[in-house]
Order: structure tokens, then sequence, then C-alpha cells
């Protein structure tokens, strides 16, 4: 009924004002375009799905913050990212889910996620050299621009049970898989023993902190410092931070340690504080942002 009405509104139109003809062809056509090009895309889509043969979808209903986590943990999964872990109940330093591939953090709450905590997943996983994944039940508008902007995929859990992707970035995981084509290999604590004479290779993100990458200097450490302040940077163990157990003080505190392959070997996210053990055997400490730094044990 509607489209005759409109059909009917149109024929007017143009019977009175003839000049509207072309202008309204122009627009009808371009929405068809559009409708055409939407329904093509949603096509393809099914048809991508189709063919990567993922098995039926999940359809488990969270009934509780980890309820969510293991939720998403098992999408994950289903889109094809490799042991996916779910992390303890608890404080988890911003990652709720840990892939090979990927990271995600969950929120389970009943207000809209803000940008800030998107910023800080997408931060944490540039650092890791992982895709990074977000779920909760609703977002902001600003914060759904802002995904779409850094490219960060973002679900929501239906009420009927699983999560349903709502931008760009999500749909590509569910048809392609997991982007990231980074090995994370399981060799020990220290990652994998490069051969000799092997220039050590850190990722980009943290090759641009280190121009001349070095063997630390056993000749050359400096004397340790009680309190200090250091900013976002690379720095090598044992020629330009001491090893051992420290405290860090910054609004927001991100940091990594890395092995000579640019593999890394322990990671902190929180908020204000966090303590983070430097290994004599470590490569070089990274920093995200200007923190206050404590050395409390060796």
């Amino acid at each position: 009924m509607g489209y005759v009405f409109l059909f009917i509104v149109v024929v007017v139109l143009v019977g009175a004002y003839p000049w509207l003809l072309v202008p309204l062809l122009v627009v009808l056509g371009g929405l068809a375009y559009s409708w055409q090009s939407k329904r093509k895309a949603a096509q393809d889509r099914q048809s991508a799905l189709a063919n990567r043969d993922l098995g039926p979808r999940p359809r488990k209903v969270p009934w509780s913050a980890y309820d969510a986590e293991v939720v998403a943990g098992e999408h994950m999964h289903w889109m094809g990212f490799s042991n996916c872990t779910v992390a303890a109940p608890g404080p988890d330093g911003g990652i709720d889910v840990t892939a090979d591939e990927g990271i995600a953090q969950v929120k389970f709450w009943a207000t809209p996620v803000s940008p800030k905590e998107l910023q800080r997943t997408v931060g944490i996983a540039a650092g890791l050299g992982r895709d990074a994944l977000f779920f909760a039940k609703q977002y902001s508008q600003a914060s759904v621009n802002w995904a779409d902007q850094a490219g960060l995929a973002l679900y929501v859990f239906n009420e009927n049970g699983g999560v349903s992707p709502i931008n760009a970035a999500a749909e590509d995981f569910e048809v392609q898989g997991p982007k990231g084509k980074r090995k994370h290999q399981s060799v020990g604590r220290y990652g994998p023993t490069l051969p000799e004479n092997t220039t050590p290779v850190l990722p980009a993100k943290l090759a641009a902190r280190l121009p001349n990458i070095v063997e630390p200097n056993p000749q050359s450490k400096p004397e340790p410092a009680a309190d200090f302040k250091l900013e976002p940077g690379a720095y090598l163990v044992g020629s330009e931070i001491e090893p051992g157990m420290y405290r860090i003080w910054s609004q927001w505190v991100g940091a990594q340690t890395v092995d000579k392959s640019g593999e890394i070997l322990t990671i902190v996210a929180s908020d204000r504080n966090a303590m983070i053990r430097i290994e004599p055997t470590d490569f070089a400490f990274v920093l995200d942002e200007a923190a206050r730094m404590e050395l409390i044990g060796v």
C-alpha cells in the first residue's frame, strides 16, 4: 500500500512540475542501486559462510559476566581462532579471551560501552600483534563510530543466545576468519632461539622505537635507581634498564617484555599501577605511556 501511495505522489508531482522528472529518476536510481548492493553483499556473506562450513553457530545464553566471556571464546573458536582461552574470574589485565591470532575484551554491562574501553583493547592488541575483538550488550554511538575507524570488531550478545556482528570488521572475521598472520609459537618462556649471527627483528611498532638493535652490553649496566621516570619507548635489558621486579605508576599502565624475535613474554595492562618482572634473559622492556617506575626487588 505504501509503494502505491508513493507512486501516486511521484506521478502527481511530475505532472505538476515536469522538471522534477530527472532529479527524481536520479534519486530513485541511487536508492535502487544502494538496495541492490546491500542485498548482494548479504548474499555474498551468506555464501562465504556456507563455503567455510563452520558448522552450527554457537547459541549459548550468558547469565553472568563470566558466562559472557565463555560465549565470546566459543564464538571466536567457531570463527576459526586457535587455542581460545578464557581468563579466570577476577582481574584480567584488559584481556578476557586470548587466542593465537587475537584477543577479546568482554563487557556484560547494562550500560553502553564507551570509546575509552575500546581504545584500551586496541592498544593491547597492537602491542601483541594480534587481532582485536570486543563483545558487549550495547555500545554508545561514539564507540561504534570509533571502532569503525579503528577497524575494531564489535559483537553484541543476543537475547536468544550467541552473538552477532554489528560492524564490517566483525563480519569480516565471520566470513574470512582471523586476519592475524603472526605465528605465536609455544616454545617456552623465552621464545624461539635464533641462529647464530641472526639480527634480531622486532615487530614494526617496536622496531620504530629501537632503530639500532644491538645486544645489551654487560659492561655498561646502569646503577639501579629505586624510583625514576621513563618515557614511552623500548629499553634494552641490561644496558638501558636493570632486571628486577618493578612497580609502575601512570594514568594508564601498558608494558611488555619481549625476546630477541619480538615475541611478547609478559604483558601488563591496568589503571593507575601494576607490577612487572623484567628477567635478565629478556631482550627489551616496552612502555606504552610515560610512567614512574620503582624497583622493588631483584
